[in-house]
């Protein structure tokens, strides 16, 4: 499911995040809801974040210092500039369950939407 406008820009700002930082994204299983956050970052318009494969894993395997619990919360940061940003072209990244369904349903010769 994917949060509505309101509450994306909340949670970046609540993280104390501006559209000039360059986002590193990456998960604690190596690469499962990673590709997820880079995907709301991508819809909602962030211009600058990568995809970290596999990174804690080996982090932690070689044995280097690691954090965890709550990330810290910066709230003198300015407000999260949602410059050039769209919300329809967000919610048109995103088809309903339904959708979906039928889409598979059409001949395979049909223009299909994926």
């Amino acid at each position: 499911m994917q949060p509505d406008l309101a509450t994306f820009k909340r949670e970046v700002e609540r993280l104390g995040l501006t559209r000039n930082d360059h986002l590193l994204v990456y998960d604690s299983v190596g690469i499962f809801s990673a590709p997820r956050a880079a995907w709301l970052l991508n819809a909602y318009g962030h211009p600058k974040f990568s995809v970290l494969y596999g990174v804690l894993p080996r982090w932690i395997k070689e044995d280097c210092p690691i954090e965890s619990g709550p990330s810290p919360i910066i709230p003198d940061r300015s407000e999260y500039e949602l410059a050039g940003f769209d919300e329809n072209s967000a919610r048109e990244k995103v088809i309903s369950y339904e959708d979906l369904v039928l889409n598979f349903k059409k001949p395979i010769h049909e223009e299909r939407m994926i």
